[in-house]
């Protein structure tokens, strides 16, 4: 006689590794007859095809065996599976009675969208629920950004969501699902990166309101002061050991405890900021491969794999660029103008369309966050044209953004002895100060591979050329009305 399944409920953990400000959860223990199981996906396509790199997902596990941990304490079970999620929810809808899904919206890469897509088929197909959430007020398949503003306030504004852990009834998984467990996990992160996870989160939280902020607009563009100075809670939020509710809530607590602070005023736009720029992705998922402005297509520029590298690497000859590498590819992080900087280098000095640096660097940002990443790219790219276009000087960058030489000492060492006359410039050096300072340029330090006033000009005259030209022009009422203006919008839908 066949034994009847049992019926569950499943909270699928994605980019949202909390037990606190957390929808799907909250919602599954209002059916607290239905056992629920818990569990989170390492899928090896997010790594071998997308965006992924070893450094996502060690911060990821970190979050991921925290919560296991802290349920567990509780006699709780959270499940940390390797596998694709088609196969693993197949095997889940063959092992159960699968009732609800609960996951939050993704807004994410073209991956993730396919997947959630192809789910979506699976679940329908087998009678499964699928409830999403939405993110940090990110709206799905809405027709105009009108009143985007005022909705983001009034979720941001909303009680957190709140669960009685000690309510909860979780499922256990199979012993037919052992092969696919992720158990102790080996964790390659160094000191270097920040560690992932709910605890660090709130650490890092913690440290910036009640001492760091006071340094956040005066660090916010420097290299090295941004590394204090600023929140540090990206690689959090991007990959949801805290909700942007939660941290804009302690912020607004935090004031009216001690007091407003411009500083702190200044960093609650960025959380709006952050939520405006994903739902630019969500809006139009081909942000990641397509310029914005389709004028820009006619853009020349052929990839040179020989100049690419030697950006990746951290020797191209200005000293700020390749410190700014050097202190990414080390630490995952760089601030926000050093990342602007960076995309303006290679898509306008080394002349590089901007899609293959795009990946890179979303593969060494420890915080990457496709909605962000993708039309900030872009932006900085100039291929929106509706932008002020931002053509960085390396030079220039470097005297009013490091003036000491902090930054560019501590990740090019080859030029710490140099003095400050000669350390954003080291190519002006004689031959003789050259063997004074046993620093043979070309050779200790590469020489510029490029000269950046001629390769600024060109690329300020190519852009603005386009820019101007009555083809770009005519996508402006389009790409406002999809991407900013209250206007219609397509939105995404897995329909």
């Amino acid at each position: 006689m066949k034994t009847a399944k049992t019926t569950i409920n499943v909270v699928w953990f994605k980019r949202d590794l909390r037990l606190v400000d957390h929808a799907p959860l909250r919602k599954s223990v209002q059916s607290p007859d239905t056992p629920t199981l818990l569990l989170t996906l390492i899928e090896p396509s997010l790594r071998s095809q997308g965006h992924l790199s070893q450094r996502h997902i060690d911060f990821y596990l970190a979050g991921a065996t925290e919560i296991q941990q802290q349920l567990g304490q509780m006699g709780h079970h959270f499940y940390i599976l390797q596998a694709e999620a088609l196969q693993v929810f197949q095997k889940l809808s063959e092992a159960f009675h699968i009732k609800t899904v609960f996951s939050y919206q993704e807004s994410g890469d073209a991956i993730t969208y396919q997947r959630d897509k192809t789910i979506k088929t699976l679940f329908k197909h087998r009678g499964i629920q699928w409830d999403e959430s939405p993110m940090g007020g990110v709206l799905r398949a809405k027709q105009s950004r009108r009143d985007w503003k005022a909705n983001w306030n009034r979720v941001m504004s909303r009680p957190l969501d709140l669960i009685d852990l000690e309510n909860l009834n979780t499922q256990k998984l199979p012993n037919t699902f052992d092969s696919i467990l992720v158990t102790n996990p080996t964790l390659n992160l160094t000191p270097s990166f920040q560690k992932g996870g709910p605890s660090a989160a709130h650490l890092c939280l913690d440290s910036f309101l009640l001492d760091r902020s006071r340094r956040y607009r005066h660090s916010i563009s420097k290299p090295a002061a941004s590394r204090e100075g600023c929140s540090r809670l990206s690689p959090y939020l991007a990959w949801g050991n805290l909700s942007v509710r939660q941290v804009l809530q302690a912020v607004e607590t935090h004031s009216q405890r001690f007091g407003p602070s411009r500083d702190l005023e200044a960093f609650k736009k960025r959380l709006q900021w952050r939520c405006h720029f994903i739902q630019k992705l969500e809006n139009d998922e081909s942000i990641e491969f397509q310029n914005i402005n389709p004028a820009f297509n006619q853009l020349n520029q052929e990839v040179n794999e020989s100049l690419l590298k030697r950006w990746q690497q951290g020797e191209t000859g200005y000293p700020l660029v390749d410190a700014g590498m050097r202190c990414l590819i080390e630490t995952g992080y760089v601030n926000f103008r050093m990342r602007a900087m960076l995309i303006s280098f290679v898509t306008h000095h080394l002349w590089q369309p901007w899609q293959g640096p795009s990946n890179y660097l979303a593969r060494l940002f420890l915080d990457y966050e496709p909605g962000i990443h993708f039309p900030q790219v872009q932006m900085q790219a100039g291929t929106i044209g509706t932008n002020i276009l931002r053509i960085y000087n390396p030079v220039k960058q470097s005297k009013e953004n490091d003036p000491t030489g902090r930054f560019i000492r501590r990740w090019v060492p080859e030029l710490h002895a140099l003095p400050l006359a000669y350390l954003h410039e080291p190519w002006k050096m004689t031959p003789m100060e050259q063997i004074g300072y046993d620093l043979k340029i070309g050779s200790k330090y590469p020489s510029p591979i490029i000269q950046f006033e001629n390769t600024g000009r060109f690329a300020r005259e190519q852009l603005w050329k386009i820019k101007n030209s009555d083809l770009a022009k005519s996508y402006t009422p389009d790409i406002l009305s999809r991407l900013t203006n209250a206007s219609s919008e397509s939105g995404r839908s897995k329909d």
